[in-house]
């Protein structure tokens, strides 16, 4: 399991079409509030309103790319909107399905 935006769709679609085993399930949160947001992050500690609207702005847009591409590659995608606790369950709910 992986988090950031070096696993892509595409790259678990390609290493896939290698034969290597991958199982994966993406995240993302469409709809992240600079509140939700100021909660978890240690690495904006410390950084203005503008940064927080921005960096919230940007995953918010980024998710939906992302929630797309899955569409897209027949690829699992959970949106943790909806609380983290429960789309984390969501989640390991939809990765150990496909194990």
């Amino acid at each position: 399991m992986l988090e950031g935006d070096v696993v892509t769709p595409s790259v678990a679609g390609s290493a896939t079409a290698r034969g290597l085993p991958v199982t994966a399930v993406f995240l993302g949160n469409t709809t992240i509030t600079v509140e939700a947001l100021r909660t978890a992050p240690h690495w904006l500690d410390g950084a203005d309103d503008s940064t927080y609207r921005e960096v919230a702005s940007w995953i918010g847009e980024q998710s939906v790319v992302l929630r797309d591409a899955c569409a897209a590659a027949a690829l699992p995608y959970v949106d943790l909107s909806k609380g983290f606790e429960l789309g984390l369950e969501d989640a390991y709910t939809a990765l150990f399905s496909r194990v």
